[in-house]
C-alpha cells in the first residue's frame, strides 16, 4: 500500500516529516509521499517557500535508508 499524497508542517500539515513518515511506518505502507503545496505567490502563509525547499528536501532524504519505507518528495 502507498500514499503519495501528505503535506506537512512545511505547508498546512499539522505534523512533521518524521510524524508523517513514522505514522505511515505504524500504518505498514511500503511507500510515503510527502507533497507540501508549493505556490510562494498565491498562498505564502501555507505553502512552502522557495528559500525553504533545501530544508525540506534534505529533511526528508535524511530518513532514506533508514526505515522500512519509501519516501518520496514532492511539491
Amino acid at each position: 500500500m502507498i500514499d503519495i499524497h501528505n503535506h506537512t508542517t512545511f505547508s498546512d500539515g499539522r505534523n512533521t516529516v518524521e510524524q508523517v513518515i513514522q505514522s505511515a511506518v505504524e500504518a505498514g505502507l511500503q511507500v510515503i509521499g510527502l507533497s507540501d503545496h508549493f505556490d510562494p505567490y498565491v498562498c505564502q502563509e501555507v505553502c512552502l517557500q522557495p528559500e525553504e525547499i533545501n530544508g525540506y528536501l534534505k529533511e526528508i532524504r535524511s530518513f532514506d535508508g533508514e526505515l522500512p519505507i519509501k519516501v518520496l518528495a514532492g511539491m
